[in-house]
């Protein structure tokens, strides 16, 4: 049955192509604070929140931008034969952020997602486009999949369950983001 799966995600993945996707952008008001102080208090933040800033980060221009990809895990809950089965899935995005004085901008696309278990990536777009009837039927037809009523169904409240998991995750994020830069130093820190 593994071997099935794995051949499965193998040949679906052969034929999707990879389809960023635009999640997130906004201009955020830090009155007061330039764009040199916005940005160190979000390349603070990125060293804190991912395991090795150095890692993710793959353009730093000092008090203009910072470009990061990171990789965050969400439960995916699907049905197979009857039984549910929770896979933790890696999602792989892009947090870029720019930098003026008085504001910043942050934009984050999600460019794909793997199971733990797999190395197949996916493109995030798929989910997404899977949350309706249409998209689900779209996508075993790419497949060459037939799929009955109740698997259409159960495949659409398990991409959109999924996906608000997503949203949800990325959202918390960029509210730690928002909020790290917000915050000042404490009182006893001006040593």
């Amino acid at each position: 049955m593994n071997k099935l799966i794995l051949v499965l995600f193998v040949a679906i993945s052969s034929t999707i192509q990879a389809q960023d996707y635009p999640f997130k952008s906004e201009v955020v008001q830090q009155e007061g604070m330039s764009a040199l102080d916005i940005y160190l208090k979000s390349k603070e933040w990125y060293a804190k929140t991912f395991n090795s800033a150095q890692d993710v980060i793959q353009m730093d221009e000092r008090g203009e931008t910072l470009i990061a990809k990171g990789i965050t895990k969400v439960d995916y809950s699907s049905m197979v034969m009857g039984k549910e089965y929770i896979t933790p899935m890696n999602i792989y995005f892009t947090l870029t952020s720019r930098f003026k004085d008085g504001r910043f901008k942050y934009d984050i696309i999600i460019s794909s997602v793997s199971s733990e278990t797999a190395p197949v990536k996916y493109p995030y777009s798929l989910y997404v486009n899977a949350k309706t009837e249409e998209g689900v039927k779209e996508m075993f037809q790419q497949f060459n999949l037939k799929a009955s009523k109740k698997t259409i169904e159960k495949s659409i409240i398990a991409n959109t369950d999924f996906c608000n998991a997503v949203d949800n995750k990325m959202n918390e994020l960029i509210d730690s983001l928002k909020s790290y830069i917000a915050s000042t130093t404490q009182a006893g820190d001006d040593w």
